[in-house]
């Protein structure tokens, strides 16, 4: 099973912990950090400049941010080498853990992240919803 979560609820049980973020703060020796599946620095910074001029919501969420992380993991090879690392992991038995340090997992890439392994055929455990929720909220296809 693949588990999407926040930092904080990552454990030592699991086969593999990654911390799906671009910058990562205290470095561990259970939790991997693997960028490629974190927002660009430059859709990092725009979502940060949202939050600080009060526009960050579900909307510029939705039309902006969503769209734009779809198109970036869709032209990043080492990001669909991952993901369908997972999904053969995930068919073996193998418990993942994806994690990133934002508490609202509805405004957070890992929803989006959620909701394509999803589509790639993986059992998803979400904090907030369920997989299926977030891969037809997204409108992604395989």
């Amino acid at each position: 099973m693949i588990r999407i979560t926040t930092l904080r609820n990552a454990t030592r049980q699991a086969d593999e912990n990654w911390a799906i973020v671009r910058s990562f703060k205290s470095k561990s020796e259970w939790i991997k950090q693997v960028p490629e599946l974190a927002p660009t620095g430059s859709l990092y910074h725009l979502a940060l400049n949202l939050q600080k001029t009060g526009n960050w919501n579900e909307n510029t969420f939705m039309d902006i941010y969503v769209p734009q992380f779809i198109s970036d993991i869709a032209n990043n090879e080492e990001a669909h080498r991952l993901l369908n690392y997972l999904a053969t992991e995930d068919k073996r038995g193998k418990d993942i853990i994806l994690c990133c340090y934002c508490a609202n997992e509805e405004l957070c890439h890992r929803s989006i992240i959620a909701g394509l392994l999803y589509g790639l055929g993986c059992n998803v455990e979400t904090d907030e919803h369920s997989a299926q929720y977030y891969y037809s909220k997204y409108s992604l296809t395989n």
